[in-house]
């Protein structure tokens, strides 16, 4: 692999990436630029606490979406450039193009690339994805605060990828967006220490 088809790829995966769902669901269903609104992230979170529940579902799956297409399509023809598409829609979540590179915090599109890498075998599936799920619903649920069940949740995935995956760049891939998830909740972490965290419930209706 060249650096110049790695650069490409990682272009291609930040391009895809920058598709901001929660601007677009607001203008054109809402009328709303969710930007203007509550702590003015592209994520699924504010999506939510502004435009409703539904809102917060149909945007992170979205989200997710853009992590998991990109590293299933090309996994087939090459691994590691999969793995290099899906960071890059991360960055390009998080950094987008479209939207003067304010967006989210990478979470649902990071948790469509954790979806992708664990379909390698149910066993993998199960704890990769199904406990760190069991702590975010679990977190989210009885606290409120969808950035500690996030948090949580992708530590527990990258603890139980070290231990039972034996493709260890699934491991460390896990391990960056991990460490990349918390840098961008840095404020959430203040304001939880500081008991100011925003609360937002998973079974809100509006």
């Amino acid at each position: 692999m060249t650096i110049i088809k790695a650069v490409l790829f990682l272009l291609a995966g930040y391009l895809i990436g920058s598709i901001p769902w929660a601007l677009i669901i607001g203008k054109v269903f809402y009328n709303t630029d969710i930007r203007e609104k509550g702590s003015g992230n592209l994520g699924a979170t504010n999506a939510g606490r502004v435009l409703g529940t539904k809102v917060f579902y149909i945007v992170a799956v979205l989200d997710a979406l853009k992590g998991f297409l990109a590293y299933m399509i090309l996994k087939k023809f090459d691994p590691t450039l999969a793995l290099l598409t899906a960071i890059g829609t991360v960055l390009g979540h998080c950094y987008p193009l479209f939207s003067n590179f304010k967006g989210g915090k990478g979470v649902a599109t990071s948790a469509g690339i954790l979806v992708a890498v664990s379909l390698t075998s149910i066993r993998y599936f199960r704890l990769q994805v199904g406990i760190p799920l069991v702590i975010f619903a679990g977190c989210a649920l009885t606290t409120q605060y969808i950035s500690l069940g996030s948090m949580s949740a992708f530590v527990a995935a990258s603890i139980i990828a070290w231990i039972f995956n034996p493709d260890k760049r699934i491991a460390a891939l896990l391990t960056a967006l991990t460490v990349f998830i918390i840098y961008k909740h840095k404020a959430n972490i203040k304001r939880l220490l500081n008991h100011t965290e925003n609360k937002f419930s998973l079974v809100k209706k509006k």
